[in-house]
């Protein structure tokens, strides 16, 4: 399928920057949520919005040859057999760098292993250099990879082009991608007083990130034959997806477990896909082909591409073609899917038997588009974000937030030396479900069309400009509640932790005291920058509460029974707090 970005598989790379779902340990263990570790990657992509990196482009690299594919291929087939082993002889002439500067470059014979590590980082910056130069002077040569949509088109289309030119240019790319890949991951951790992955963030752009992930997945998934050409076909290789089996039967499995209305004829079509397309009879989108090579990018990206191929080959609904943008929901029959960084993925996760499944949630009802009519094709959501607070920021406390209520009389000795008696701890008693409350029921999603301004320029003026707000209806308490999602918060799954953890008596009482029952949010308004604590025991509570923060813009952390691993009342409030965590300040307690 595809690999997680991580300083092991593809050290340097770009994609975390922009991209926080291509990256290991973000979803959480709970439908729609995500890790701790996925919000600490959100606030870092959002502080490096303002903060764009710039690349060197050093005047000294000389510009890469223009190879025959042969030569290109053949260096791939060196690569391959030697297990990816560094070759600084064999690259000289992929690079066309004479002997007599091999030396300068960094492809010099080393004595020392210090004098090995420093050859390996001027390597690395003379492949970047190179690159870099090259896809500024002659892009029609080297396309960047970042923003291309698809790449077995530069593979497969040669006989409709008539020119070898694209796919030459690809395979060659692809031997640079894997020439990279090989020194940066060789590159020892402490040859840099900045770090492994900063050594490099100033010469790997985007487009060489993008090029090493598809060079390794390339060189895994991909066979290369040479095969004759005939006077009127220019095609010298053939393409083989070594794993296409695998990439059908992992559509097929995605769709058996959201429950795609499609399901019989989505499998029929995928299942020959392969057979149609190697005998070039096949009618697919260029998103199955680099499907079925396993040439799908990680993150959003591989979200995306997934069920835009379970879209075309579903014959009913393959006119609604791939979704325009990455955060478009999906409409079709009675259900509706939506991925899961989107308002409603992340709200809808609270319901009970959500499904989470490669980025998606679903299957979900179908909406209702306001004032009373059905919708069949992709949906784009209009809410806006929220700003994130620095985690693990230390503050100075408060004494109201330990508990200590003013006018009680207490001098600030006195005070001091209660936090610091060990018999003022408490392990909390866990919250109850309200007594004889009745189960809040989810009666439907509602989008309302949002007028577009006139002021807005769309830099592309084919993608669709309509946007919804959606709302969510609920029977609680047997009483109509609707709640309009404005933003689009994040919900921090709570990690289990070992036993239950001591609190201070005051405080651990104040937040007990305080706990609102989901019956009571709608109005509800907390107190600012103090920890609250959503009581979501009841039936079906858990996605009111997901709404109540979606409607008045807060992040929350979701403390669920998981397989038996719960977070404890101390840890989840300490999680929520500014003091000692992510400073969301509030705690959905569900179960």
């Amino acid at each position: 399928m595809t690999i997680p970005v991580n300083d092991n598989t593809y050290p340097g790379s770009t994609f975390p920057d922009d991209d926080c779902e291509s990256t290991e340990l973000y979803a959480g263990k709970i439908a729609g949520t995500i890790s701790v570790q996925g919000y600490c990657e959100e606030y870092r992509v959002n502080v490096l919005k303002d903060a764009a990196l710039s690349h060197q482009t050093p005047a000294l690299y000389v510009a890469l040859p223009d190879l025959p594919a042969e030569k290109v291929v053949a260096r791939l087939y060196f690569l391959g057999e030697s297990k990816y082993q560094e070759d600084n002889e064999g690259i000289l002439e992929i690079l066309g760098i004479s002997r007599s500067d091999a030396k300068s470059f960094g492809f010099g014979t080393p004595n020392t292993k210090a004098e090995a590590a420093v050859n390996r980082r001027k390597q690395i910056e003379t492949i970047c250099g190179m690159i870099t130069r090259t896809t500024k002077e002659d892009p029609t040569r080297f396309p960047d990879l970042s923003v291309t949509r698809t790449f077995t088109n530069r593979l497969l289309n040669v006989k409709s082009t008539g020119s070898d030119a694209l796919l030459r240019s690809s395979l060659y790319q692809m031997c640079l991608g894997i020439e990279l890949l090989i020194r940066i991951r060789q590159q020892p951790a402490g040859s840099c007083s900045r770090g492994f992955v900063a050594c490099y963030r100033d010469v790997v752009t985007p487009n060489i990130s993008t090029m090493m992930l598809l060079a390794r997945l390339c060189t895994h998934n991909v066979d290369i034959n040479l095969r004759e050409a005939g006077k009127d076909d220019p095609i010298k290789y053939s393409f083989y997806a070594k794993n296409h089996q695998r990439q059908i039967d992992g559509v097929v499995r995605f769709a058996e477990a959201i429950g795609w209305p499609y399901m019989d004829e989505a499998r029929a079509s995928i299942e020959s896909a392969y057979t149609h397309l190697s005998a070039g009879t096949a009618d697919l989108s260029w998103d199955v082909c680099d499907w079925l090579y396993g040439l799908s990018l990680p993150g959003k990206i591989f979200r995306h591409r997934l069920m835009a191929v379970l879209v075309d080959v579903s014959p009913t609904v393959r006119h609604l073609n791939a979704a325009p943008y990455f955060e478009n929901g999906l409409c079709v029959k009675d259900n509706s899917y939506w991925p899961q960084n989107t308002a409603l993925g992340r709200v809808l996760g609270g319901l009970r038997h959500a499904r989470s499944v490669a980025g998606w949630i679903g299957p979900c009802p179908a909406p209702r588009i306001l004032p009373n009519r059905r919708m069949t094709g992709w949906i784009r959501l209009n809410c806006r974000s929220i700003d994130k607070s620095a985690p693990l920021v230390r503050s100075t406390r408060s004494w109201e937030s330990y508990g200590f209520m003013g006018g009680s009389g207490e001098s600030t000795t006195q005070m001091i030396d209660a936090v610091g008696d060990i018999g003022e701890y408490i392990v909390p008693e866990p919250l109850a479900p309200r007594m004889n409350a009745t189960p809040c029921m989810f009666k439907g999603i509602n989008l309302e069309l949002i007028p577009t301004p006139l002021s807005v320029v769309e830099e592309d003026t084919t993608l669709p400009k309509e946007t919804y707000r959606a709302s969510l209806d609920f029977e609680i308490s047997r009483e109509p509640v609707r709640y309009t999602l404005y933003t689009n918060p994040l919900f921090v799954s709570a990690p289990p932790c070992v036993g239950s953890h001591p609190s201070f008596r005051r405080e651990a009482q104040m937040h007990l005291r305080d706990a609102v029952y989901v019956s009571q949010l709608k109005g509800f308004y907390p107190t600012v920058n103090r920890v609250f604590i959503i009581n979501a025991l009841g039936e079906g509570d858990e996605v009111v509460a997901r709404a109540w923060c979606a409607e008045t813009g807060r992040h929350a952390i979701v403390r669920r029974d998981v397989l038996g691993e719960e977070c404890c009342f101390s840890c989840a409030v300490e999680l929520a707090s500014a003091e000692y965590g992510l400073g969301v300040n509030c705690v959905i307690w569900s179960r």
